[in-house]
């Protein structure tokens, strides 16, 4: 039996390109249950034109909110509103393939699937092709795809992006984990966007689906408002990835702490098989503490500990970086 699907999408003035959008959504060749709108607080005609859409749609439409709340608050207000067993994440200026939902609804049929996901074209503001793909710029490629069904490596090197939100569907269930967004993943820092939160917390929740097709057109254009879609746009790599190595190593710690603190209160959330994969995680983090210490005594025998361990061979290169770090190059490339 194919699973429903509820679309989630947050808008803000999204007049130009939103009518678009719906008309792919509802033009798929598996519709969705229903299409869920978190409105935060338009001051264009977006509102006016969801209603309009509304009106005639073969899908219902709900429009929430109205007042200013913030990109990741208004998000979480979409998806609290779905009710079907799996939800997409929908911007509301993309387009999508009139294959997608059919494609992830059959992932979802399998009820060990947590996160289903595709790669995305970019177009230009225009809707032309520019040739280029999300995956490519997120630095997925075919190893990190296989090392997400059943090892924590890609999910260590996805916390800092690389699947994007609106390419992902992901299984209701995992809103239990996701929910609500700690006030770390807001603007203007980014300490861990909303799609890499979700994808580590869905490792832990599940299996993924990866289908390499570009099954999302990803519009670029001046009004996006994320680092994460400007870097995109200009055809760079997401935050984090150019950081110098000690500051690597302190949003590291950051956001891996976020996570583990998330599981460690859901314990009851994680998939069977992944808990090995959530304590493997946590070890990571220990380490990453141990490295990110202040200097001392103190830090240098923790450090010969987690080299004594194996740790620095497991997470990054090995004697080199435990003796970098042992004579005070705190956060060298590891």
């Amino acid at each position: 039996m194919t699973a429903s699907v509820s679309v989630a999408m947050p808008v803000y003035n999204g007049e130009r390109f939103l009518r678009a959008q719906l008309e792919s959504i509802v033009d798929q060749t598996v519709r969705p249950g229903e299409i869920v709108i978190a409105d935060d607080g338009s001051t264009d005609g977006t509102v006016e034109l969801v209603r309009d859409f509304a009106r005639s749609s073969p899908v219902p439409v709900i429009l929430l909110g109205g007042d200013h709340v913030g990109l990741n608050r208004n998000l979480a207000r979409a998806l609290e509103g779905c009710t079907g067993e799996a939800i997409a994440l929908c911007d509301q200026d993309d387009l999508w393939d009139p294959r997608k939902l059919e494609a992830a609804a059959s992932a979802f049929e399998d009820p060990g699937t947590a996160m289903w996901f595709s790669d995305a074209a970019l177009i230009d503001q225009e809707g032309e092709p520019t040739g280029r793909r999300l995956w490519s710029i997120g630095r997925v490629d075919d190893e990190t795809v296989r090392s997400l069904q059943g090892t924590t490596q890609g999910v260590r090197r996805l916390i800092h992006g690389g699947i994007w939100g609106s390419t992902m569907v992901i299984r209701r269930s995992l809103l239990e984990l996701v929910l609500p967004f700690p006030a770390e993943l807001d603007p203007p820092d980014h300490l861990v966007l909303h799609d890499a939160w979700i994808t580590v917390l869905a490792y832990a929740h599940g299996d993924f689906v990866a289908d390499p097709r570009p099954l999302t057109l990803y519009r670029t254009h001046a009004g996006q408002t994320t680092r994460a879609l400007r870097d995109a746009k200009k055809g760079t790599e997401p935050q984090g990835r150019s950081a110098s190595a000690a500051k690597q190593l302190t949003q590291d710690v950051g956001r891996s702490s976020l996570v583990i603190g998330r599981l460690q209160q859901h314990e009851s959330a994680w998939a069977p098989h992944r808990r090995d994969d959530v304590r493997e995680l946590a070890r990571w983090n220990a380490h990453l503490k141990v490295r990110s210490s202040p200097r001392g005594p103190r830090r240098t025998w923790d450090v010969l500990a987690q080299a004594a361990s194996g740790n620095y061979r497991r997470y990054g290169r090995g004697m080199r970086t435990a003796l970098a770090d042992v004579v005070g190059a705190r956060g060298s490339a590891g």
